[in-house]
């Protein structure tokens, strides 16, 4: 993972069963697509299902999509992964869909997660191991610019 620019990290085929009345990806499956982004970016710095068994995870909290072009089904599409801003608790994301042809950005994407404790329902502090691999990541994204996009109140 080259963690000095955002990650190109998901591609897939968007599936004609992700299409809408309107003839375009339906809504939901935009949040899909970075669900997936997320997830992977969770599996790399080593929030796999074995971390979940023991009682952990990362919940997220607020998400806000903007919508910049239709996507059609059958085109191909990619997910980029850029991290905003982090602490033992919180992850601060933003990702963009990107046309995986022309490189078109086509949403963008940005969440809060929180690290929890799902035994005892609370926000806790990240296990040992990821707080390292995202201090390795940090470093370099964070002296990434912010998208444009970042931060912004829909208007």
């Amino acid at each position: 993972m080259d963690a000095t620019k955002p990650i190109k990290i998901f591609q897939t085929t968007v599936a004609q069963d992700w299409i809408d009345y309107n003839g375009h990806m339906t809504e939901a499956r935009y949040l899909h697509l970075m669900s997936e982004g997320s997830d992977e970016f969770l599996r790399q710095i080593g929030m796999d299902m074995a971390y979940v068994a023991t009682g952990f995870s990362y919940y997220s909290v607020e998400t806000h999509i903007i919508n910049k072009a239709e996507i059609r089904g059958g085109e191909p599409v990619a997910v980029e992964f850029q991290l905003l801003d982090w602490s033992e608790k919180k992850l601060h994301i933003f990702q963009r869909i990107l046309h995986g042809g022309t490189g078109q950005e086509l949403a963008s994407g940005e969440q809060i997660l929180l690290h929890v404790d799902m035994k005892a329902n609370k926000v806790v502090a990240a296990g040992a191991g990821i707080l390292e691999r995202l201090r390795s990541i940090a470093e370099a994204q964070l002296k990434l610019v912010w998208p444009d996009n970042a931060g912004r109140v829909g208007k």
